[in-house]
């Protein structure tokens, strides 16, 4: 066996249900996992399979065999992620007992361990069937075994001509599309559907200064938001609470909290000052139990960013 190399796995998943995901399917969900807060009535949901993925993989030819003077075995060592996700709406009552509708996005994220066997073409064409096996992370929801069909082309990338000596692999380049003919929703109960994947597999190296880059942008961000304050800071003035159509989520906590918030009735013209109004607001605000930009705590003085 050679090694044709390791290689970063960057791509996109579409899906097609063959039957609609429904609002007690998800209920059953929510019951499954442990959280504080569950829906009291799921009313509407609305299902999006499509996903980026991202991973790593191995890849070895077996030079020592050959079918019709050119086709090589191949086996092939996977990880990568990728997400379910849907958006629903939700009966809940707040704290005066008002029950309105809550509408909010859920997401569940995978590690996919998978490996497979095929064949390749002299020319870097190649197929193979593969197994995964799809762990959802942070949820008691079970595992899930399916199958996929690879098919694409890839080469081993080298520093000098494979002719000559010393030749050094700086690992494996290709495009694939990979087609999974019987994949599930959530979980194995959940619906089925059928999913295509468009991959780029690029050299770990290559992958390595793209995050390194990367990170050196997420750096400067960061450095300009430290530079103003923290999360939440800039929201302050006219603030009107709303269901949808919000410019920020926010999650009321008791501590932990990105900025200290003070109620005013007028003159909210610093930081953690808020005016709730109906209407001229500054700002929308959408109440949220998960998924929020930032954490808010109602304090009577000493408002502001933590």
């Amino acid at each position: 066996m050679q090694a044709q190399g390791g290689y970063c796995i960057l791509g996109y998943r579409t899906s097609k249900f063959n039957s609609p995901v429904t609002s007690d399917y998800i209920e059953t969900y929510f019951n499954n996992v442990n959280w504080d807060w569950v829906p009291e009535e799921v009313t509407r949901v609305t299902a999006n399979n499509n996903s980026f993925v991202f991973g790593f993989g191995y890849q070895w030819v077996n030079l020592k065999k050959t079918y019709f003077n050119n086709i090589k075995p191949i086996s092939i060592l996977y990880i990568k992620s990728y997400s379910d996700n849907f958006d629903y709406i939700a009966n809940k009552t707040n704290w005066s007992g008002h029950t309105y509708d809550y509408n909010d996005s859920h997401e569940i994220r995978y590690l996919n361990l998978g490996g497979g066997y095929g064949f390749k073409l002299s020319n870097g064409f190649s197929i193979s069937m593969n197994i995964e096996n799809y762990i959802p992370l942070g949820y008691k929801l079970g595992t899930i075994f399916t199958f996929n069909f690879k098919l694409g082309y890839g080469k081993k990338i080298s520093t000098r001509s494979p002719r000559l000596h010393p030749v050094t692999s700086l690992g494996h380049l290709g495009l694939y599309g990979t087609h999974y003919p019987n994949n599930h929703f959530i979980y194995k109960s959940g619906p089925s559907l059928v999913s295509n994947e468009i991959t780029v597999e690029i050299p770990i190296y290559a992958a390595a200064i793209a995050v390194f880059m990367g990170g050196l942008g997420a750096a400067a961000v960061t450095g300009q938001i430290d530079a103003s304050g923290g999360r939440g800071c800039h929201v302050y003035g006219k603030v009107k609470f709303v269901e949808y159509g919000e410019n920020y989520k926010i999650k009321f906590v008791s501590f932990g909290e990105d900025l200290n918030i003070k109620y005013v009735n007028y003159g909210a013209g610093s930081s953690g000052e808020w005016q709730v109004v109906e209407f001229g607001e500054d700002y929308k605000i959408k109440i949220v139990e998960f998924g929020e930009d930032f954490k808010v705590k109602v304090v009577s003085f000493g408002e502001g960013c933590n």
